[in-house]
C-alpha cells in the first residue's frame, strides 16, 4: 500500500539501494548461457524493473514530488553476483584495489561501466533509476565472491548454499561507504568535510 510503514520509511532514508540481480534477467541468463552456474537455472518472472518503478513512485509521492521531478536522495542500484557476470566486461573495466578503498574517480569508472552493461542488457533498469534521483551511481557487487553448490542431499538437498572456506567479498561494503560519503561524510573522515579522496 501507498501509505504502508515499508513505503513510508523508504521515502524517509537518507540514501536507497536496490539490489538487481542479473541472474534472473532473461537477456543476462541468455548471454551467460554457457556458464555452468546454478544460479543461472532459474526461471522466475523478472519483475525488477516494476518493482524499482513502482518504488519511484511512491518514494515521489510520498515527498510530494510530481512524477518528472527528481528527488536528491542517493540511490545505489547494485547489481548482484558480480563473480558470476565479470566475465562479460573487458578484463580490467572494473576497478578492485587490493587492502584501500575505492576512489572517487574509480567509484564513477565502476560505475559507468555497470551503467553500460545495463544499458544493454536491461535499460528499462537505468531508466526508472534515473527518473527517480539525480544521485544515481552503480555498483559491482558480489557479497560471497564465489557460486554457491546444490546440496545434493538431506533435507536441503536441491538448495543452494555457499562454502565458508571460500567466501571472499568483492566490492560489498562500496555502496554503503558511497553512501555515507554521500549523506554524512563526517561519518568516515571526522569532519562535514567531502574532499576526502577515499570512501
Amino acid at each position: 500500500m501507498d501509505d504502508s510503514l515499508g513505503a513510508l520509511h523508504v521515502a524517509a532514508s537518507s540514501a536507497l539501494f536496490f539490489l538487481f540481480d542479473p541472474t534472473a534477467n532473461r537477456a543476462f541468463r541468455k548471454r551467460l548461457r554457457r556458464k555452468r552456474d546454478p544460479q543461472l537455472r532459474s526461471q522466475a518472472t523478472d519483475e525488477q524493473d516494476t518493482i524499482l518503478a513502482e518504488m519511484g513512485i511512491r518514494v515521489k509521492k510520498l515527498k510530494a514530488k510530481d512524477s518528472h521531478e527528481l528527488v536528491d536522495t542517493p540511490l545505489a542500484i547494485m547489481v548482484g553476483k558480480f563473480d558470476v557476470w565479470k566475465s562479460i566486461l573487458p578484463e580490467d573495466t572494473i576497478a578492485i584495489p587490493e587492502g584501500r578503498p575505492l576512489t572517487h574517480s574509480e567509484i564513477e569508472k565502476n560505475s559507468e561501466a555497470v551503467r553500460s552493461l545495463l544499458m544493454e542488457y536491461c535499460p528499462t533498469i537505468v531508466a526508472n533509476a534515473e527518473s527517480i534521483s539525480s544521485r544515481v551511481r552503480y555498483f559491482p557487487i558480489s557479497p560471497l565472491g564465489h557460486s554457491p553448490k546444490e546440496i545434493l542431499e538431506g533435507p536441503l538437498a536441491g538448495k543452494l548454499a555457499s562454502a565458508p572456506s571460500r567466501l571472499k567479498p568483492i566490492l560489498a561494503t562500496t555502496p554503503t561507504l558511497w553512501a555515507l560519503e554521500q549523506t554524512a561524510p563526517n561519518v568516515l573522515t571526522g569532519s562535514n568535510s567531502r574532499t576526502s579522496p577515499h570512501f
